[in-house]
């Protein structure tokens, strides 16, 4: 019931008897559905999708610019090493914010070429499901590059590093 209304209430007169001409001669299955930019709701939805996509990344950039701002205002105060480990870290969180737009980048523009030639792609038909997992798949690995401390301990699990061992000192001065 929910299809037929969708299909008879959305969809333009023309499209519905398009759809009923492909649909005429189709044993096994129907086709409900086809990519077109030709009517606003696609316009819309495409807009909304690639737009997301495109356009997260370049506003985390632009935050990082005004963190950085903040950060650099205030370098003075911090050590050598205290200033590398914030540039060091702020440049994973710019990588992170850009995991998204690296790995959809490609996905949307076979999605936008299958839309404008009206070919299939099945990479990209499959692909496009898999691709929201790959950012937070890859994301860890960028953190425990980035932070510092992760990084220690890592290359010492993997023996790449011996651990330090620190005696502690205690000081005391007699006046």
């Amino acid at each position: 019931m929910e299809v037929i209304m969708v299909i008879t209430q959305s969809l333009p007169a023309q499209v519905r008897l398009q759809y009923q001409q492909i649909n005429s001669r189709v044993e096994d299955y129907s086709v409900i559905g086809a990519l077109s930019l030709k009517t606003l709701p696609s316009i819309i939805n495409f807009g909304l999708i690639s737009g997301s996509v495109v356009l997260a990344p370049f506003i985390c950039f632009f935050f990082r610019n005004k963190i950085l701002t903040r950060i650099n205002s205030q370098l003075d105060k911090h050590s050598k090493q205290r200033r590398t480990l914030i540039r060091v870290f702020v440049k994973g969180l710019t990588i992170q914010a850009f995991l998204p737009l690296v790995f959809y980048l490609p996905v949307f523009i076979l999605y936008f070429i299958c839309i404008l030639t009206h070919s299939e792609i099945l990479f990209q038909q499959y692909f496009m499901t898999v691709v929201p997992a790959l950012p937070a798949l890859v994301d860890p690995f960028v953190t425990l590059y980035f932070v510092t401390p992760y990084r220690r301990r890592l290359k010492i699990w993997m023996r790449i590093e011996k651990e330090s061992k620190v005696m502690p000192v205690i000081t005391s001065q007699i006046n």
